[in-house]
């Protein structure tokens, strides 16, 4: 049996509860529940504490997933963890959506949210078909840009403007 603890959540891999309506019972029907939008927002605001945690490939994110991860987050990160490159500049659109793919394999009922790696979001146009990548190719839940408030408040100016020219 392998062990994981990830911010004091402890699961052992198939040995999760067994008792009726636990979360390892739900789990072992394939039953659980993924989490939303509106939840993840929700916590936020209440305080709830959920547990995120890097994941980049199938095998990781079944563990992730059997250890009850509330959300696998695909970072370009992996450009150095999984391929040795000394900073993340090197991950590409390509390299995203192949981790991105294999995480929403391994991790079919945990919510799974791809991080857009540098430049895929430089323009408005190119940041939607970026997204559309991640959410119709690999199956994510969400995506993001790196850059905090200065690049979603940027990008949201944006795609208002092309809803508000495109409902003209």
């Amino acid at each position: 049996m392998i062990s994981i603890r990830l911010h004091g959540l402890r699961a052992g891999i198939g040995s999760a509860p067994k008792g009726p309506g636990s979360q390892g019972d739900a789990m072992n029907q394939g039953e659980r529940k993924k989490r939303t939008i509106p939840e993840i927002r929700e916590s936020k605001r209440t305080g709830e504490k959920m547990v995120y945690t890097s994941v980049l490939d199938y095998t990781s994110a079944k563990w992730a997933e059997a250890a009850g991860v509330d959300v696998c987050v695909v970072g370009d990160s992996l450009a150095m963890t999984a391929h040795g490159h000394p900073n993340t500049i090197p991950a590409t659109m390509d390299m995203m959506v192949l981790h991105s793919q294999a995480v929403r394999r391994g991790a079919m009922n945990t919510f799974v949210l791809g991080c857009m790696p540098y430049q895929s979001y430089s323009t408005v146009d190119r940041a939607l078909t970026n997204a559309a990548r991640f959410m119709q190719e690999a199956g994510c839940d969400a995506v993001k840009p790196q850059g905090g408030k200065t690049v979603r408040e940027t990008l949201a100016n944006h795609v208002y403007k092309v809803q508000d020219s495109c409902s003209r």
